[in-house]
């Protein structure tokens, strides 16, 4: 007995020593800055949910709404490529058209010079009129088809 009234006073002298709340009390210090975290998380994440719920249900039927109008938008925009398209084959045309009659009057010229030197400079005598080579006939120009605005835009009756 005397063996364990030892062990039960080497045990109360440990536990008067050893001052348990300098260990206790870090752990539960962090015990509550860690529920205090997790508090403000659960706050945010309910404040995020009903953002989210206010925003779609706003946010949606805005954009149902606006389908239309963008669907308007999209055909314009295809409505003005289209018209793009049409106005570049119309330029390639009237160019090779004006590539082929400035071979034919022998302009070789570019820019401004070369469309002012026939008009201010000296003619070139070996320059060929279109009705020079024996026996054809003269060549008369046919302009191409080109586009009408009314077709792409329509009538502007408004003004």
């Amino acid at each position: 007995m005397e063996f364990l009234d030892k062990l039960g006073a080497e045990y109360s002298n440990y536990f008067h020593q050893a001052d348990i709340s300098k260990e206790i009390n870090p752990v539960c210090t962090s015990i509550d800055e860690m529920l205090n975290r997790l508090e403000e998380f659960e706050s945010l994440v309910s404040i995020i949910k009903n953002d989210l719920a206010i925003s779609a249900d706003q946010t949606i039927p805005d954009l149902m709404n606006s389908q239309d109008d963008f669907n308007k938008l999209c055909k314009r925009i295809d409505d003005l490529e289209a018209f793009i398209g049409v106005v570049n084959q119309n330029l390639d045309s009237i160019e090779k058209d004006v590539v082929e009659a400035e071979e034919e009057l022998g302009i070789n010229d570019v820019g401004i010079k070369g469309f002012l030197k026939p008009i201010f400079g000296k003619a070139k005598k070996d320059r060929r009129s279109v009705g020079d080579d024996a026996g054809s006939t003269p060549q008369t120009y046919v302009p191409p088809v080109i586009f009408d605005t009314k077709a792409f835009f329509g009538s502007n009756n408004t003004e």
